[in-house]
C-alpha cells in the first residue's frame, strides 16, 4: 500500500519499531509515535 500511494505521488507516514511487535508497548516507542500522530495532525488538519 506505501508503494502505491507513493507511487501516485501521495505522502505516505509509517513507523516500524523493529523492537516492537503490532503495537507500540514500550514507553519510548510509544511517546514517539505519540508525538508522529500530533505532528502528522498539526501538519494535515491546521494547514
Amino acid at each position: 500500500m506505501r508503494d502505491v500511494i507513493r507511487n501516485n505521488g501521495g505522502d505516505v507516514w509509517y513507523i516500524v519499531a523493529m523492537d516492537e511487535g503490532h503495537g507500540f508497548r514500550k514507553i519510548f516507542n510509544r511517546d514517539y509515535y505519540t508525538n508522529a500522530v500530533s505532528l502528522f495532525w498539526e501538519m494535515n488538519l491546521f494547514d
